[in-house]
């Protein structure tokens, strides 16, 4: 958070997400005679007790209490996605001090290539075997049992590959599965600058979501999941942000249906007319909806109107 000028800005996203920190930028800003603004990632309070990480009415009372009085006190309260500009609005921040400014993705570094990734071989894939990939955090939020059931459903399937690429504290869960699963491969994190490589190295992207998540998160992974022009097999409530974020580029089914997310793994490896239809229009949406410079110009728009 920093104060100065006419404008201090708090940035709630996951390694600054504590009431403390954001109660010192609104103290920063009332000293500087700032304007306040609190960007928000993650509803994390929501969903810690949504996902049952935290749990008793009085201690949910008293948290969502405070952080809807502490919400209240900031000139401008931005996220990433509708619902959650919405849920906003419901902890009793005035609409017209909210604002949406999504997340983005690098469409030169991320972007369909002409021919394999350089990556597969480097890694060792198999060249005539169809890559399912998740790529991002392994936590508890994600839903990621699901892809070891997955890929026990489809383990007799000898060209599908599940492989998971990223790091947290469900990966050691992820890693013996995968050692009594052939079909399950845990790839090494990759460096900022090999995304492009890694996330094209699939053949289509999973995306899992625990139904109690729904529109508490906007996965950022999705921008350059869609970026790479790969279709996204995700299984997520049809009715929720994630799912509209990705209409048109790929399938949906329930979350925590293991069954329905194989079928439709098998649907795209029988089909690469669909593969790549989906893939194009999800480049598509990518361009449309995830350019970083027409999110930053939307912002530093709202932005100037703030310290007017």
């Amino acid at each position: 958070m920093v104060a100065g000028g006419r404008l201090a800005s708090g940035r709630g996203d996951r390694h600054r997400t504590d009431p403390g920190l954001r109660a010192r930028g609104l103290l920063a800003a009332g000293l500087a005679r700032a304007r306040s603004w609190l960007h928000i990632q993650e509803l994390e309070t929501d969903a810690a007790f949504g996902l049952g990480l935290v749990g008793g009415s009085a201690a949910r009372d008293v948290a969502l209490g405070a952080e809807g009085w502490l919400l209240r006190r900031f000139d401008r309260v931005s996220t990433i996605s509708e619902p959650m500009r919405q849920r906003l609005v419901q902890k009793g921040v005035a609409p017209e001090r909210t604002s949406l400014v999504p997340n983005w993705a690098d469409l030169d570094a991320i972007r369909p290539l002409a021919g394999p990734s350089p990556l597969r071989s480097e890694l060792g894939l198999p060249k005539d075997a169809l890559i399912a990939l998740y790529a991002g955090t392994l936590g508890e939020k994600q839903g990621l049992d699901i892809v070891i059931e997955v890929a026990r459903k489809l383990r007799d399937i000898r060209n599908i590959l599940i492989a998971v690429a990223g790091e947290g504290p469900a990966r050691a869960r992820l890693a013996a599965a995968a050692a009594s699963l052939p079909n399950l491969e845990m790839l090494p994190l990759q460096p900022t600058e090999r995304l492009g490589d890694l996330l094209t190295a699939a053949d289509l992207h999973l995306l899992p979501e625990r139904p109690e998540a729904a529109d508490l998160v906007m996965p950022s992974k999705l921008g350059g999941m869609l970026a790479s022009g790969r279709p996204v097999v995700a299984a997520v409530r049809s009715d929720g942000a994630v799912a509209s974020a990705i209409a048109g580029a790929g399938l949906l089914v329930r979350p925590g249906d293991a069954e329905a997310l194989a079928g439709a793994i098998l649907k795209l490896a029988a089909d690469p007319t669909l593969r790549a239809a989906l893939g194009a229009e999800a480049r598509r949406l990518a361009e449309r909806d995830w350019d970083g410079d027409a999110i930053l110009q939307r912002f530093e728009a709202d932005l100037l109107q703030l310290t007017k």
